[in-house]
């Protein structure tokens, strides 16, 4: 009797287990499509203007001629923000929405040993709001998961060689987006 139950109970365990694989081996990643521009278009300009980043850019560039460099004759008049900016399109995926990510590059911000964040904007209740930062490293992929259509997730690249690994490394981020 204890033999029967047992092999009935492993039959049950290598059933379910079989059974859960082969559920999540049905789930594809719906890669979206998200290009990085140098140069911020219409509506990424737009978005940084109506959300925080105005106020640190400004912020930024007061500290550079007032503070920082400027004032302890750094010849050099100009003070350059990169925006490396990038638009999640999800209307190609059904869903009625646009999400802005900005990987702000400033000398003043960074710090000499370059270590930038990246800042993830969405339009809540008509405002550009922050909704998720990461620091020293960039985006490597935007997808949706079949398995679940009401996340939309971002893998982090796991950065370099040179610094020990950071809790933004290869981290995924999940943004609910029902």
């Amino acid at each position: 009797m204890l033999k029967y139950i047992t092999f009935l109970s492993f039959v049950f365990i290598s059933f379910s287990t079989q059974h859960h694989n082969a559920v999540s081996d049905d789930c594809k990643k719906d890669i979206i499509p998200v290009y990085k521009t140098d140069v911020p278009d219409e509506f990424q300009a737009e978005v940084i203007l109506n959300s925080f980043l105005k106020d640190q850019i400004i912020d930024d560039m007061k500290s550079w001629f007032v503070e920082s460099h400027f004032p302890y004759g750094n010849t050099t008049v100009w003070h350059k923000i990169n925006l490396v900016t990038s638009t999640i399109d999800l209307n190609n995926f059904g869903i009625d929405e646009k999400l802005v990510m900005v990987y702000y590059d400033s000398q003043n911000y960074c710090g000499i040993g370059g270590q930038c964040s990246t800042y993830l904007l969405r339009k809540i209740d008509g405002e550009w709001t922050k909704i998720e930062h990461w620091h020293e490293v960039k985006w490597e992929i935007v997808y949706l998961d079949s398995c679940n259509d009401k996340l939309l997730y971002i893998l982090l690249n796991k950065g370099n060689d040179f610094g020990a690994p950071g809790p933004d490394h290869g981290r995924v981020i999940r943004i609910n987006i029902s």
